[in-house]
């Protein structure tokens, strides 16, 4: 009787190391689930800190686009105001020039209405004439039938 008092004593015992035991191995599990959880939480701040670095590089690289551009820009614009009045100039000039070209063609109309009675020969000479005399400035080359 003692054998099985002894067996029968030994069994709450085994009972309490195989709950132990299941309870070291959940332990371990959960430990290797937190662990692996905290390895991929490790490499996801890792590859974030990657990402913001490169964020950090383009944005610094685009500033100084930036700045160049309106470094440009500012120069341009310089340049722009200073030609200003050049352009103007040149808009007064062609005007000008718009004139003396309309006061010209009014000055060959009425020489050739003047001189519209005589033959072919003689308008043709006395446009040769003004050509030469430089009294039609936009008369280019020979004059023709």
């Amino acid at each position: 009787r003692e054998g099985e008092g002894g067996g029968g004593g030994g069994e709450p015992l085994a009972q309490a190391l195989a709950g132990v035991l299941s309870e070291q191995q959940l332990a371990e599990s959960e430990r290797q689930i937190l662990a692996d959880k905290a390895a991929k939480g490790a490499a996801a701040v890792e590859s974030a800190a990657a990402s913001l670095a490169s964020h950090d590089e383009t944005v610094a690289r685009s500033r100084a686009e930036f700045d160049g551009h309106a470094a440009t820009s500012a120069e341009l614009q310089a340049k722009l105001a200073a030609s200003r009045p050049r352009a103007e100039a040149l808009e007064a000039e062609a005007a000008r020039l718009g004139e003396e070209q309309r006061a010209a063609a009014a000055k060959l109309e009425e020489g050739v209405a003047a001189r519209s009675g005589g033959s072919m020969n003689e308008r043709l000479r006395a446009l040769m004439e003004a050509k030469r005399s430089g009294s039609i400035p936009g008369l280019v080359g020979g004059l023709g039938s």
